[in-house]
């Protein structure tokens, strides 16, 4: 296992469970807490928006075959292409009154 990510520099080791190296890994994290229980995060990346029937086997035999995630509530991020559109939430726009008070703050520094 190899360090994977921190969360308020504490390590946790991360591990891939089960790849065919092409489309899809699921990847598994576990931090031991101090009062006998665990934190666990799990992901099933891949790199196209649906998996085949034997993909989709493999990984759930991975799942039910792990003890901390056969009975875990998944959450499915929907990665379609209308989805993945940009819309005025995810575009990027100044702000008016940010703009305005970012000019006060640079000019009061200034002064």
């Amino acid at each position: 296992m190899h360090p994977f990510s921190t969360v308020s520099d504490i390590a946790y080791d991360s591990m891939i469970l089960a790849t065919n190296y092409t489309n899809y890994a699921v990847l598994y994290s576990c931090k031991n807490n101090k009062n006998a229980t665990k934190n666990i995060w799990a992901w099933v990346l891949s790199r196209n928006t649906t998996l085949n029937k034997n993909e989709e086997d493999m990984i759930k035999s991975v799942i039910y075959g792990n003890e901390d995630l056969k009975n875990v509530t998944w959450i499915d991020s929907d990665h379609s292409k209308k989805a993945c559109e940009a819309n005025s939430s995810t575009s990027f726009r100044l702000s008016n009154i940010l703009v305005t008070l970012t000019l006060l703050f640079v000019r009061k520094d200034i002064l």
